[in-house]
């Protein structure tokens, strides 16, 4: 029987760069019987067509009939907001479609993913007029009741939970996926997906954030797409931090109310879904969590001469070779 491999998230988890990596060397997995993404579409445009059971039993189908086409006994699925999907939605996608679904979970500490999801995301709401106010506003979803939710549709003993932590990732973020579903002869495989082999989603320091958050104040507050992120991230990489660092955002004694504050859901999740007694995230807190997050005048105003002495770069550039051009027509009149 086929299996059918679910990569589930959870959001700011290196999902991105885990799909990348899959669809560079979707013809490598086929090669050892995984199938992924053949049409080359992302799973998560397709989930976003998905509106019925109907719709998803089609999908699934589909997807078996190509496994069997290219003789493959797996197919992998990542889609990283499945995991927080509302039970309804799920029981109209999933209700009875099959019971050969594994399911792989990677969960990131209440207090990183908070951080984490304000440089993504929510710097840009305009609910909130700070970082101080978004974590005192911002309810983090229950990840024990999204694991039970999911126990539905896919049986306990076939879900497994990965924390995502340095600790967990000494062989790295992909190799360590592909191991988790049982491919370990992957050394072929091309894991270079962007300059530093991770992805697109690269983190911020705590100034690079504060200078996102004054950007949104200051342009369009109607923008909601990465376009803040890839503007600091294409002109000033030394506001980009290094994987794991911590952002410094979150002062050390609110870091650890918010770990005590989740423990209770992370030890239930350890015991029934590990069947361990011991914490699940053991990652140590850094106390450099109270850096301060101000950006001085001196850096915005560096950053405004970088701007300026790159764009006109480009526009040297751009002016040349049209210059070059002009003179290349003329030449061949």
């Amino acid at each position: 029987m086929i299996k059918i491999h679910f990569h589930l998230g959870q959001p700011k988890t290196g999902s991105s760069s885990i799909q990348r990596v899959l669809k560079k060397n979707s013809l490598a997995l086929r090669e050892q019987g995984y199938l992924y993404n053949p049409s080359g579409i992302d799973h998560q445009k397709v989930f976003h067509e998905i509106k019925n059971h109907d719709d998803m039993k089609h999908f699934i189908e589909n997807q078996i009939a190509l496994a069997k086409e290219y003789n493959c006994d797996n197919i992998i699925i990542s889609y990283e907001d499945l995991f927080f999907k509302k039970e309804k939605l799920l029981n109209q996608w999933f209700d009875g479609i099959s019971d050969n679904f594994y399911a792989y979970v990677y969960l990131r500490r209440q207090d990183l993913y908070l951080e984490s999801a304000w440089k993504q995301w929510h710097f840009k709401d305009l609910r909130f007029n700070s970082f101080d106010d978004y974590v005192e506003k911002y309810k983090i979803e229950n990840y024990y009741e999204h694991l039970q939710k999911w126990t539905k549709y896919i049986r306990k003993d076939q879900i497994k939970i990965i924390p995502f932590e340095k600790r967990n990732m000494e062989d790295g973020l992909v190799p360590g996926f592909l191991s988790a579903i049982g491919l370990e002869n992957t050394e072929s495989f091309n894991y270079k997906v962007d300059d530093d082999g991770w992805g697109e989603n690269k983190g911020l320091t705590s100034e690079g954030l504060e200078l996102a958050f004054l950007v949104r104040e200051l342009a369009d507050n109607n923008i909601h797409d990465h376009s803040i992120q890839h503007f600091i991230h294409q002109y000033f990489q030394d506001f980009e931090k290094e994987h794991f660092q911590n952002y410094g955002l979150i002062p050390y004694q609110k870091r650890i109310q918010i770990i005590k504050e989740y423990d209770s859901v992370n030890d239930k999740i350890s015991k029934e879904f590990l069947g361990s007694n011991q914490k699940l995230f053991k990652d140590p807190v850094d106390i450099s969590s109270s850096n301060s997050s101000d950006i001085s005048v001196e850096r915005v105003l560096k950053a405004l001469m970088t701007i300026g002495i790159k764009q006109n770069r480009k526009i040297e550039k751009l002016a040349e070779e049209i210059r070059q051009m002009k003179a290349y027509i003329y030449q061949t009149k």
